[in-house]
């Protein structure tokens, strides 16, 4: 199936793709999670004409080095594609730079939530947090697209768009529905859940650069908080090449998600001599 073709069906639910230009989908990618320092939910968001140039570029990109998909994890750690890459920095560099470089040149806006996993733990020893807010995976997905949705009411007010999560992420069929649920209540479009890659093993582009940006985010507040980061100076390359671009973020801190608990109701927990 055609990249602009796929985009469109999931946007449009089956109507003619070719009438539908204008609308807009957000796809994001997860990393981390209770090991870590945070759960990151990332993406971009860009009309369907958007992700077919794209969609081009990044293939474009992919074949120069002759690797068949971008798989962050394996990129890291000289597996699959990229297992005899070891000591070629130069070429890692430059590779990760023409990524984000199509990213840029093509995608509107790249949207983040970090939320952080100990003050979560925290705080929900406290607070009815988990109960309230359905967990920190349902959290960081709540809140990373009522940043998209804040774009789209800011640039795109009224225009139809479709948010898209990696189903890897959530691949069971309770917290998909709860998601779902959710989404609803929250005034959001009903989220759709994609796999990365279709039946013949062909690695879908969105959720390649989704990746690329959840890793690098986890990455930075786990070498922040593990004291690996002491100002701007030792932040990745990479990391502030994606900064670059369009963005919104939203940090859950310990302080952020007490105000949420205030702001929202929740309430605390009975403690037990």
């Amino acid at each position: 199936m055609p990249p602009i073709e796929h985009l469109a069906r999931v946007v449009f639910l089956g109507r003619d793709w070719r009438k539908c230009y204008m609308a807009f989908a957000m796809y994001s990618d997860a990393s981390g999670g209770l090991i870590n320092a945070a759960k990151v939910i990332s993406g971009y968001i860009a009309s369907v004409e958007d992700w077919q140039r794209f969609d081009t570029d990044w293939k474009l990109t992919l074949a120069h080095d002759n690797v068949p998909y971008f798989h962050m994890k394996e990129f890291a750690h000289f597996k699959g594609p990229y297992s005899d890459w070891k000591g070629q920095d130069t070429r890692r560099a430059n590779f990760l730079a023409r990524l984000v470089s199509v990213t840029r040149d093509n995608l509107r806006c790249r949207i983040t939530s970090v939320v952080g996993i100990k003050a979560f733990a925290d705080l929900d020893r406290e607070y009815m947090l988990t109960e309230g807010v359905d967990g920190v995976h349902a959290l960081a997905a709540r809140t990373v697209v009522r940043k998209a949705r804040e774009w789209m009411n800011e640039n795109h007010r009224g225009e139809p768009w479709k948010v898209v999560f990696e189903s890897g992420d959530t691949d069971d069929d309770a917290t998909q529905s709860l998601l779902r649920v959710r989404f609803k209540n929250d005034g959001f479009p009903i989220p759709s859940f994609e796999p990365k890659k279709d039946e013949n093993g062909v690695w879908f582009t969105p959720f390649q650069a989704a990746d690329f940006a959840a890793w690098e985010f986890r990455k930075f507040t786990q070498m922040r908080d593990d004291g690996f980061i002491r100002s701007l100076y030792d932040v990745r390359k990479s990391f502030m090449n994606l900064s670059t671009m369009r963005h919104k973020d939203g940090v859950y801190e310990k302080a952020d998600l007490l105000k949420m608990c205030k702001a929202g109701g929740v309430p605390r927990r009975t403690l037990t001599a």
